[in-house]
């Protein structure tokens, strides 16, 4: 989940791990109303045959029917499952609450649910080894607003990559920047919390969540704090804002779900041997994460977002 202040590079980052060239000129993700526009990015990615791409309505569909296939078989086992009722209910939003606050009819998530079921004979004879991950990108909008609505896309199960200008002082008071689709920029007013204090609020909000909702201790969740815009630093630049931002939050409550600390430079994406190695290795860190994950996806978040697509459509 790419998380951070407006304008600061996480749908540039999204084409980073795509290995896709830079735009300069990719227009900003706003969230001006929750009920008709989607506070995440347009698209969703997969990796497969290692190599991240766009995924289909029919990877999405395949990925449901394997989860369910988990759940069922974990269920009828000796050990407690992963993805327990409980757990999908207590934890992620439920499809009435989906369908009630969107006002979908419940009919359209359960044409979803008879297609998934369709091939779970088939799913059957297939070994664990043929089943392979999908990577979800969320690529969240940066206004206030989303931070209101952060909790319900939280969970144990996900990857947090934060993201900050890491040209700019990030004790000065924070500007917000939009970029519009004729490739203009407008900025917004200073406000007046510095971009560490917005990011220390992001964090925070994370970090009690899943205390919250993590009460054994079974979280593998982790957080990436990542600077943006690193063609305009030297390598010793690079290196002064690293040790600043770790030292920054080092005393705090949430210290211990920071991970790591890297200075990307997106404006080398998609150019092989020329591409900025903090990218790659942000694609490896990613790769290791998910392999970890018994079940890399939430139910609810696949129907949210066919919900979603539902709306934009209609």
């Amino acid at each position: 989940m790419l998380l951070g202040s407006a304008g600061t590079g996480k749908t540039s980052l999204k084409r980073s791990l795509m290995e896709e060239p830079f735009n300069p000129h990719t227009t900003s993700t706003i969230v001006s109303d929750v009920s008709s526009v989607r506070p995440f990015g347009h698209k969703w990615q997969t990796m497969r045959e290692n190599k991240w791409r766009e995924a289909t309505e029919e990877d999405e569909i395949e990925e449901l029917e394997h989860l369910f296939k988990s759940f069922q078989s974990k269920q009828s086992s000796h050990y407690r499952p992963t993805f327990s009722a409980q757990y999908s209910h207590d934890e992620l939003i439920s499809t009435g609450s989906i369908t009630s606050i969107l006002g979908i009819e419940s009919s359209f998530i359960q044409s979803i649910l008879r297609r998934t079921t369709r091939r779970l004979l088939f799913l059957s004879s297939l070994s664990q080894s043929t089943v392979q991950p999908f990577l979800h990108i969320w690529d969240c909008g940066g206004q206030p607003v989303f931070l209101e609505i952060l909790p319900a896309f939280l969970t144990p199960r996900t990857m947090f990559l934060l993201l900050f200008d890491a040209s700019k002082d990030f004790r000065k008071r924070w500007q917000s920047r939009q970029n519009t689709p004729d490739g203009k920029v407008l900025f917004g007013e200073v406000v007046n919390e510095s971009t560490s204090d917005l990011m220390a609020k992001w964090m925070s909000t994370i970090h009690s969540h899943l205390m919250k909702h993590n009460k054994d201790n079974t979280s593998s969740s982790s957080l990436y704090c990542i600077g943006t815009r690193g063609d305009k630093l030297n390598s010793e630049g690079k290196k002064e804002v690293k040790q600043q931002m770790q030292s920054l939050f080092e005393e705090k409550d949430f210290s211990d779900l920071i991970k790591d600390v890297l200075i990307i430079d997106n404006t080398t994406s998609g150019r092989g041997e020329k591409e900025d190695p903090s990218i790659k290795e942000l694609r490896k860190v990613i790769d290791g994460f998910i392999k970890k994950l018994v079940v890399p996806t939430p139910v609810n978040w696949v129907l949210f977002r066919k919900v979603y697509q539902e709306l934009k459509q209609n």
